[in-house]
């Protein structure tokens, strides 16, 4: 049985993306740990003990009530979930889940949609996730629903990418049954001889995709016409260290991904041997 992490402040925008999570992969081959951080300051004195049991305790009566939530949201009742409470910050703690000797296959978050780019996308602590994790992350906005929508875009950047990378972008198209739109971007940062072909083809198992390709200075504002020109559900982009998309996932550059308010983005991530 896989496992996927959902982290939770117990927002309603928390709550948004672990039922999207839900709702997407269902109760069969899932398990679901629904984690809270709490942390505490780097100073301290001898009052500080007590308030940290206060803070947990806070946790754990949070993550009851969360789940309580979800349970009367979900229709079906089988689903295994696990509520966890762990002093530490959000993205160390999800970092240390990714050097573990069980991986899990995904991390759901939920992010802050924007109006115009007035708010971040990508908060920080997505960000940092995405960046310093290692593990595939999908990032749900907050007016996102699963809709049962037939078609995923994958950003290709010509970098070479293995099965592992892309095994939860499989299980979702098989899971769905969507189709598979890959777009490839091709400006200054990039081979003009790209796409993996062969590799590629190997890395998604067969599975059939359309191609794309895509020209222009502005790779997110591309990303975004094709997704809004395909009308998909969903935004696949593959994060590797000094990648073309490695720079969407800096604050600064994440405010002008507000175009996805309502499309959920998975980050894959590759390993630098590719």
């Amino acid at each position: 049985m896989e496992h996927i992490v959902i982290p939770t402040d117990f927002s309603d925008n928390s709550l948004n993306a672990a039922m999207f999570a839900l709702d997407l992969f269902g109760p069969i081959d899932f398990e679901y740990t629904v984690l809270n951080c709490y942390d505490m300051p780097a100073y301290g004195d001898s009052g500080m003990l007590s308030i940290e049991k206060h803070m947990e305790n806070a946790s754990k009566e949070g993550l009851d009530a969360y789940i309580g939530k979800l349970n009367l949201k979900l229709t079906k009742k089988d689903y295994l979930l696990r509520p966890r409470s762990v002093r530490g910050q959000l993205g160390r703690v999800i970092h240390n889940y990714g050097r573990r000797g069980r991986t899990p296959a995904l991390v759901v978050m939920g992010t802050q949609g924007a109006s115009g780019v007035k708010e971040v996308f990508m908060g920080t602590n997505t960000a940092d996730v995405i960046k310093h994790s290692r593990l595939p992350v999908l990032a749900v906005p907050e007016q996102a629903r699963h809709t049962g929508s037939t078609r995923i875009v994958l950003a290709d950047d010509g970098g070479g990418v293995d099965r592992t990378a892309v095994a939860i972008l499989v299980d979702i198209l098989r899971r769905t049954g969507s189709d598979l739109i890959v777009t490839r971007v091709v400006n200054e940062n990039t081979n003009a001889k790209i796409g993996g072909g062969t590799a590629l083809d190997q890395a998604l198992e067969g599975l059939p995709y359309t191609t794309v390709n895509l020209s222009g200075e502005d790779v997110m504002k591309e990303l975004n016409d094709e997704v809004a020109r395909s009308k998909a559900g969903m935004l696949a982009v593959v994060h590797r260290e000094r990648g073309v998309f490695d720079r969407l996932f800096h604050r600064s550059i994440a405010v002008r991904l507000s175009m996805h308010t309502h499309t959920p983005m998975l980050v894959l991530q590759q390993s630098a041997t590719v």
